[in-house]
């Protein structure tokens, strides 16, 4: 979107002069049938050669990253690199034929970065957010602040919101609930479901689950050893529960777990599924964001 571009609504940006390098109008030959492997772009089509693990060049070093469908970005003088996609590692998925691959990407802009007023755009193939890989993660900060003149305010943390233990047990339990689903939904190892322009499988869904799950044990372990109550001013502690974010994230939850059953038991039985999966998803992140605000606000790293 930061891109030019001369399809709309994609060139409502137009921020910065740097072309992709995996747009062609002839697709090369899959090395494995995936639903992952292309999207139509006009009369072109992007395609992506390779998932999950890919090696970054930076200067005087080298780290891994996942790759789950960002594009490599052709040199130009508008933007300065920061990393290069320099290789492939035993994790790395092929969905074209390891030439076509290496032609594609090797060389080619994985991060870039731009000035732009007081502030800068970064733009990142890889998926540099993946909490598996810290070296990455690290590049996240390294590209934003070592590029600022000055660094900004920090954000206000949010909250700080009242430990409510009723409402951490009724999380947990749909939590729990949306796990066990979830779970087995992996066993349906070719099962996806198009949301949007994107296919999405089993394992997203797992990984929501598992995210909010071991955030609620470190949660219920921190407010144990503490012996927190959730009370600060000497009211009853009963009482001494706001409305927050937590409740909104156990209204979520619920609603999760009613829809991740019925896309459960639609892939069982082999019926259309994508409105489902759209609904489960879309549930699953409101939940993951309501929790998140709580969990964060109550100063838990």
């Amino acid at each position: 979107m930061m891109m030019r571009s001369t399809r709309e609504p994609l060139g409502l940006f137009d921020l910065v002069r740097v072309k992709i390098a995996n747009l062609v109008e002839d697709l090369p030959p899959q090395a494995r049938p995936s639903v992952k492997f292309s999207s139509p772009y006009g009369c072109a089509h992007v395609f992506h050669p390779v998932r999950n693990e890919v090696r970054l060049a930076l200067p005087g070093r080298e780290i891994t990253a996942p790759l789950f469908g960002g594009p490599p970005m052709e040199p130009s003088g508008d933007v300065e690199p920061l990393a290069r996609y320099a290789g492939f590692t035993e994790r790395t998925e092929f969905l074209a034929h390891p030439d076509v691959a290496e032609r594609t990407l090797l060389g080619k802009v994985a991060v870039c970065r731009k000035a732009g007023g007081p502030g800068l755009l970064v733009l990142s193939g890889p998926h540099l957010e993946h909490p598996g890989f810290p070296e990455a993660n690290a590049l996240v900060a390294d590209a934003l602040f070592s590029g600022l003149p000055e660094l900004p305010p920090p954000a206000p943390r949010p909250g700080p919101f009242a430990h409510d233990p009723a409402a951490l047990t009724d999380f947990k339990r749909e939590v729990s609930n949306i796990r066990i689903t979830a779970r087995g939904l992996c066993a349906h190892a070719d099962a996806h479901w198009k949301v949007g322009r994107k296919y999405y499988e089993p394992e997203k869904a797992a990984v929501y689950a598992e995210a909010m799950w071991k955030r609620v044990l470190k949660l219920e372990k921190e407010k144990k050893s503490t012996g927190c109550t959730g009370c600060t001013d000497g009211r009853d502690p009963g009482r001494c529960v706001e409305p927050g974010p937590l409740r909104r994230a156990v209204e979520s939850a619920r609603k999760a777990t009613e829809a991740i059953r019925d896309l459960k038991q639609r892939t069982d039985e082999g019926l259309p599924a994508d409105e489902a999966a759209m609904e489960t998803f879309s549930l699953l992140r409101d939940a993951a964001r309501h929790f998140l605000n709580h969990y964060f606000g109550q100063g838990v790293s």
